[in-house]
């Protein structure tokens, strides 16, 4: 996507027959390519970079790149075809090693004018990565899927309306290390976002029991809101009567990894 006003023309673009589209989304399978494609800019002034910066859906950048040649390509080249990223197994971001797995994205392209020192536009576009050959999250022949599930919302409850306080607690384990919490578990991410798709809160948890909020030992921590002055550890306002995603993402021993998330409304 891209502004057409203001100045600007232009838009994030991917070749013909490289993805396919589904409910309006790209979706990649063996191959993946974007360029910034800028028709016309304020006044006509020339553009010194394009920024390319691609999170997962997480919201955590896995890949990051700076190009000032003409073509704008999100993997380099551009003289005159762009670079194009192949998807299989043990496939890896450039230039950062993090593995490439499954999963919605977003790319943004950041330009900066020449004088700029902050972006003078800033385009965006999601998209998704499905190869069935290359993710960890896939169990081997044979293999069980990890078991991840949310076991706490509320104060000893599990329903998707939180009235007071948030517990958020997931419960994961492996199956062929063992049936307890946290067997063949390396840690577990614990994320909320707002109905935006904001970050409001993060925590990795590394022993069992897995708690947004620490504890676990036996119990988690109960974030009231009211004693937290109805807002997030980062100050952030609670929206109340409003619905945020719990996401809770377990990373085994293994590699792999298994996410579950779940909406929930906060009330007073």
């Amino acid at each position: 996507g891209g502004p057409g006003g203001g100045g600007w023309e232009g838009a994030i673009v991917t070749g013909f027959g490289i993805g396919t589209i589904s409910g309006g989304n790209a979706v990649f399978r063996d191959r993946v390519f974007f360029r910034a494609e800028i028709s016309r800019t304020p006044n006509n002034r020339k553009i010194d970079q394009v920024d390319f910066v691609i999170t997962d859906e997480n919201g955590d950048e896995v890949y990051r790149r700076t190009e000032r040649v003409y073509g704008y390509c999100a993997f380099g080249g551009g003289e005159p075809a762009c670079n194009v990223l192949e998807i299989g197994r043990d496939a890896r971001w450039p230039d950062t090693d993090n593995r490439i797995r499954n999963g919605d994205y977003n790319v943004e392209a950041r330009i900066f004018l020449e004088g700029d020192n902050d972006p003078s536009a800033s385009w965006n576009t999601p998209f998704t990565i499905d190869n069935p050959a290359l993710d960890g999250n896939v169990a081997a022949p044979g293999q069980q899927d990890l078991v991840v599930r949310i076991v706490q919302t509320a104060p000893n409850s599990d329903a998707d309306i939180a009235y007071g306080a948030l517990v958020f607690q997931v419960e994961a384990y492996d199956p062929g290390r063992g049936s307890r919490d946290g067997d063949g578990i390396r840690n577990v991410d614990l994320r909320i976002f707002d109905e935006n798709g904001s970050r409001v809160y993060e925590r990795t948890e590394n022993n069992v029991a897995y708690c947004a909020f620490a504890g676990g030992e036996p119990e988690c921590n109960i974030f009231d809101f009211a004693e937290n002055g109805d807002a997030w550890p980062d100050g952030e306002p609670i929206r109340f009567g409003r619905r945020y995603t719990l996401r809770g993402t377990a990373n085994a021993e293994d590699g792999r990894s298994r996410t579950v998330e779940m909406r929930v409304t906060l009330e007073r």
